[in-house]
């Protein structure tokens, strides 16, 4: 090729050959963990608003998310409220709350949250000899919250207060 791009219309493959190769040589290259975690950084670091604010610029140009490529469909949209009342009835296991990619991070976290607590008072309630629920939900609530980088309550005591 001459160098000058020609119009190949709609599915450009010249384009297409162009993005794969780039893209193969990219992950030949042994840079792509190295590469990972400069992106990871400046997301958890100062970079975060400026990462923010480009992202909602772009979205705001977009007709929204393509289902098709989601793992959660229009379907599985969220009802916040009722998962803040009772997380366990809306989701099956807390990593279902790290993966919905419908719900921001401080409402992961608040979900997240409430189910620790209901799983700490379930919990109490087994000590007690009172009906129990599944084995140690305390612990996996508290790993995905750790997992988002939020702080779990009571530092692993089953007890509340």
């Amino acid at each position: 090729m001459s160098g000058e791009w020609k119009n190949e219309g709609e599915g450009s493959r010249s384009g297409a050959k162009a993005y794969d190769d780039a893209t193969r040589k990219f992950v030949d290259s042994g840079r792509v963990k190295e590469q990972a975690e400069k992106a990871k950084t400046a997301r958890d670091g100062s970079e975060r608003a400026a990462l923010d604010r480009a992202e909602a610029a772009g979205r705001s140009h977009s007709k929204g998310e393509d289902p098709a490529l989601s793992k959660q469909g229009a379907d599985d949209a969220i009802d916040v409220s009722a998962a803040l009342l009772n997380p366990a009835g809306q989701f099956k296991d807390p990593t279902e709350v790290l993966n919905n990619r419908s719900l921001s991070r401080p409402e992961k976290l608040k979900i997240l949250k409430q189910w620790e607590l209901d799983a700490r008072q379930l919990s109490v309630a087994e000590e007690e000899n009172m009906a129990g629920g599944e084995e140690n939900m305390v612990g996996r609530v508290s790993r995905a919250i750790l997992a988002l980088g939020g702080e779990p309550e009571g530092g692993g005591d089953t007890k509340l207060g």
